[in-house]
């Protein structure tokens, strides 16, 4: 997921996928869903690690872009990276503290008495 943000900035600049603003809602989207399967894969341990290494392929995205001719670099595109992030970080953290709070309540119930 990772690689094709890099592989297919010369793509996007002849053909606009997205037009603004829905552009945002793409970035928003794209980087909280690679933010939820880093997340998914490392665990809530690694939470800040995952996060921030989603925001630096961001920033690298939108370096990356001011270097191509038709692309430009954003802050408001970064900004929908890191709020997509963000949110799907902190739902990815209630998600795993609810499913402990289940599973110690599940071997409550099971424990003999």
């Amino acid at each position: 997921m990772m690689f094709c943000v890099f592989a297919g900035a010369e793509t996007a600049a002849v053909v606009r996928l997205f037009p603004p603003p829905l552009d945002k809602l793409a970035h928003f989207s794209y980087y909280g869903l690679m933010t939820l399967l880093l997340l998914y894969a490392t665990g809530p341990r690694w939470l800040w690690l995952s996060v921030a290494i989603v925001l630096l392929v961001g920033l690298a995205d939108e370096w990356n872009q001011s270097m191509i001719a038709g692309r430009d670099a954003s802050v408001g595109d970064w900004l929908a990276n890191a709020l997509g992030a963000a949110l799907c970080a902190y739902g990815y953290t209630h998600w795993a503290a609810q499913k402990e709070l289940c599973s110690e309540s599940e071997n409550d119930a099971t424990a003999p008495r």
